[in-house]
């Protein structure tokens, strides 16, 4: 019952059009923070360094963007009251460890294609 409530969770986390969204979010928040050093010469490492480094970019890709994706249906389940039918079937413990593991897996992954595309369009006109 475990699995299939953090499959369901893992299907409504990655299945909508929020998380790709989120990706290029991320992505573009990277880019325009790092506006002004892919005007310069520089490594993608650098340019990175620049992103991450600029101010508020850190706060926006890291803490809310990566949320988004899983946050939105989380609420709606509960002003939709949807969280009995699953808290009676496996427990409470287990419904609030499957949200946990879906949120951290869906966050760490946002972040990580954010980035991923970020270097990505990159590597090709910068040096590593």
């Amino acid at each position: 019952m475990v699995l299939r409530l953090l499959r369901a969770d893992l299907k409504r986390a990655f299945g909508n059009g929020r998380f790709p969204l989120c990706v290029l979010g991320i992505a573009a928040v990277l880019f325009s923070a790092a506006l002004y050093r892919l005007k310069a010469s520089g490594t993608v490492y650098a340019v990175y360094q620049a992103a991450r480094m600029a101010s508020g970019s850190d706060i926006l890709t890291v803490a809310v963007l990566p949320v988004l994706p899983y946050s939105v249906s989380f609420a709606s389940d509960l002003s939709a009251r949807a969280y009995p039918f699953w808290c009676v079937r496996c427990g409470a413990a287990r419904w609030c460890r499957s949200r946990l593991i879906t949120a951290l897996v869906s966050a760490w992954l946002t972040c990580f294609l954010g980035y991923w595309l970020f270097v990505a369009v990159l590597l090709p006109f910068r040096p590593i």
